[in-house]
């Protein structure tokens, strides 16, 4: 219940603030974005001020996680993408309940720039600077499992890019939360 309420005032916040944009001359201040993770007695939320190059988030195999993502700025934001990237060939599935918002992508392709070819995932906003927004959002459920092993790695890659302004170059900001996959609790542990 508690989990609902705050995706319900979340969203109402987002949606009462994001709102259309002019695009400034330039703009040097980064975008901002929120991750938030809920599932398994777990309840986190992740910004770009986070120090994430130490800390692992386990996940256990076939649970399904709540997920809100969030980005803002305001002189209007350009992009803003989950990504997730599998070192191995795993099924994993993303919900969007009633499909991606407008602006909204999935993509999904194998990067052949590694050895292994993993396959990379993600949902992306796009946006489009003569009709800008200071922010996009979306929420959804997500779940990893495994073919072959029963623990393995994985990444989220969370990036927010604004315009820059019109004569600047964009403002770029990203965030890399390792994560490991398997029957371990979930919760978020330092690495040694």
């Amino acid at each position: 219940m508690k989990t609902m309420l705050y995706l319900l005032l979340t969203l109402l916040f987002f949606t009462a603030t994001s709102c259309e944009v002019d695009v400034p001359d330039m703009d040097r201040v980064p975008p901002k974005f929120s991750l938030q993770i809920n599932g398994d007695g777990f309840n986190h939320t992740f910004t770009e001020a986070d120090d994430l190059s130490n800390v692992t988030l386990n996940l256990r195999k076939g649970y399904e996680y709540k997920f809100t993502l969030l980005g803002s700025d305001a002189g209007g934001l350009q992009e803003l993408l989950l990504i997730w990237e599998d070192e191995l060939v795993t099924a994993n599935e993303v919900n969007i309940p009633n499909g991606l918002p407008e602006g909204w992508y999935e993509t999904n392709h194998y990067d052949h720039s590694f050895e292994f070819y993993p396959f990379v995932d993600s949902i992306r906003f796009q946006g489009d600077a003569s009709d800008a927004y200071t922010g996009a959002g979306v929420s959804g459920t997500f779940s990893f499992s495994s073919y072959a092993l029963e623990t393995y790695s994985n990444l989220f890659e969370i990036v927010a890019r604004d315009y820059g302004g019109l004569s600047g170059e964009p403002n770029i900001t990203t965030q890399h939360l390792k994560l490991y996959i398997g029957n371990r609790p979930t919760a978020l542990v330092t690495r040694d």
